[in-house]
């Protein structure tokens, strides 16, 4: 009788673990999955952008974009050099090297390559709410947040170093979602990577890093028995940037005498400057003051919506960076939108769908909040009128002339 009920107990478990590793694949697949209906979903999400710049928006901004900038800085590098030192100042070296590339097109080039970053970038949401399982309202709501707001669209096509480092964080999380939950290894050495790439396009991408590894913890691990298991998911993802970065560190020390090949001390003294900027939108500009932490109270009111109030402290821990990032001169002023844009891929990524119809029905209408936020934040930006002026100019004359 007893090996009978212990053989019985082990069919059991037997089914159970089953039907765990099936559950495992099919959230661990691509989506969709045929590489051809991924490839179309993505174009799909291009085409917006790139009918932007074909209308030849991109470098019609009388104020100075960080592309500009990007530009102007490429113009001063001296390509007939390869020591050591010069390769150093090339950092952030992937949007430099993409620059490089696509120089001769100009503005246009840049923006062309923030297009195709985000039809990848989107194709990667909507591959994590698919896999999360997230319902379609929902997640329909989550998308729009996202990608339906002028700040989405500004940042690709005028900030290309930010761009990117969001991109590659998003394709990240994507990645973090199958290595953490489902002990897929393959996807946190690729995520480990993208975080590399990310840290590497722009020095925002040091503060998603960071944001990431806070992340990490909270998302549910398949191991969840395994002692140490945390920290060590946190060291994978974390080992390629920060060795990257430390070997940049070390090579300049050794060579140089230097930490890094711009100079910190620069960075420092406008410490005073920008602390004194953020002061004066928090005490003179209420309503920016509340745009800049909605997105975080949005995300806030999810966390306690769900019953995951660690990820409302994970939101606040990416507000409190992006804010430190600033001071540091780690994000620029041109970065506008991040929070709302970062918030959101965090939402997409930690938070669970509702359990109930209740749940799903509040959370559809808080995130079409963080949608109306978006907007709200994008007309509270003078670059981001400016750029939505110029898109509106372009099509007025399009329209004109084709008739």
């Amino acid at each position: 009788m007893a090996e009978q009920t212990a053989t019985t107990r082990a069919a059991v478990i037997s089914r159970r673990e089953r039907a765990r590793r099936d559950e495992q694949l099919r959230r661990s697949l691509p989506f969709p999955r045929a590489a051809w209906r991924r490839w179309m979903l993505r174009l799909l999400f291009m085409a917006p952008g790139v009918a932007v710049v074909a209308l030849g928006v991109p470098g019609s901004l009388t104020a100075e974009t960080p592309n500009a900038l990007l530009l102007a800085r490429i113009a001063e590098l001296e390509f007939t050099r390869a020591d050591s030192l010069w390769l150093s100042q090339l950092y952030p070296h992937v949007s430099t090297l993409i620059a490089v590339i696509v120089e001769p097109l100009g503005a246009s080039g840049l923006a062309l390559a923030g297009v195709i970053a985000a039809g990848f970038l989107l194709q990667a949401v909507i591959q994590i709410l698919a896999q999360r399982a997230v319902s379609i309202p929902f997640g329909t709501a989550l998308m729009l947040a996202l990608a339906a707001t002028p700040l989405f669209f500004y940042l690709a096509q005028e900030n290309l170093a930010a761009f990117l480092a969001l991109t590659f964080f998003g394709l990240a999380l994507a990645d973090i979602q199958r290595f953490v939950t489902w002990g897929n290894t393959g996807s946190g050495f690729r995520a480990g990577l993208l975080f590399a790439a990310s840290a590497l396009s722009d020095p925002s991408g040091i503060l998603l890093l960071l944001v990431a590894l806070i992340a990490a913890p909270f998302l549910r691990s398949g191991r969840w028995t395994t002692r140490g298991l945390r920290a060590a998911n946190s060291l994978v993802l974390a080992f390629p940037a920060l060795g990257t970065l430390a070997t940049v560190m070390l090579l300049n020390l050794a060579f140089f005498r230097v930490l890094w090949p711009v100079s910190i001390d620069a960075g420092l003294d406008r410490v005073p400057e920008r602390l004194a900027l953020l002061e004066a939108i928090y005490s003179q500009s209420p309503a920016s003051a509340v745009l800049i932490a909605g997105p975080v109270l949005v995300a806030i009111v999810i966390a306690i919506i769900t019953r995951r109030v660690p990820a409302a402290a994970v939101a606040l821990a990416a507000f409190a960076l992006i804010h430190l990032g600033f001071l540091a001169g780690l994000v620029s002023a041109g970065a506008a939108g991040t929070t709302h844009l970062l918030t959101t891929l965090l939402a997409i990524t930690l938070l669970p769908a509702g359990r109930t119809p209740l749940q799903n029905g509040l959370l559809t209408a808080v995130a079409v909040v963080q949608l109306a936020l978006g907007w709200l934040i994008a007309l509270d930006r003078p670059i981001v009128v400016e750029w939505m002026l110029a898109v509106a100019r372009a099509l007025v004359e399009f329209a004109t002339g084709a008739a």
